[in-house]
């Protein structure tokens, strides 16, 4: 068994990611309360905008999204209550089911994206040059856990 080191620069990078990727987290949920939606939601709507106007199996969304959720189909329900998704069943196979974003989604990421821009721009100024960030960015991408 190895004993607890505090100076485990493996143990400190853990760390310090969770640590901030809570932080950036908790920062966007509360940008996206004032547009009624959470970030899961907010991941469906923009992965969804990538096929706009096209609709795309619901197995797709599940493999894009940036947090695991295995509920999918009250994610779903939720955005199409709030007309922000359509949602297309197939007579010949009923478990085959397609979503689309709605004319009402596409309203709302279009007010959504320029403020969101704004919030993510504002995490890094004069603390990281733009060379860093894309250094942080290539070096988080060789992480595979």
């Amino acid at each position: 068994m190895t004993s607890y080191q505090p100076s485990d620069p493996y143990r400190n990078l853990v760390v310090a990611l969770l640590r901030t990727s809570g932080r950036l987290d908790n920062s966007i949920s509360k940008f996206l309360k004032k547009f009624a939606i959470t970030h899961v939601q907010f991941n469906i709507l923009r992965i969804l905008q990538t096929e706009y106007p096209e609709a795309i199996f619901v197995g797709s969304i599940k493999e894009k999204l940036l947090f695991a959720n295995s509920d999918m189909t009250r994610l779903l329900d939720r955005l199409v209550a709030k007309e922000l998704v359509e949602r297309f069943t197939y007579p010949e196979n009923r478990r085959k089911v397609n979503v689309k974003l709605s004319p009402q989604g596409v309203i709302l990421l279009e007010q959504i994206l320029p403020e969101l821009t704004q919030l993510i721009h504002s995490f890094f100024p004069e603390k990281l040059s733009e060379t860093e960030i894309k250094q942080v960015g290539q070096t988080l991408g060789k992480i595979k856990v």
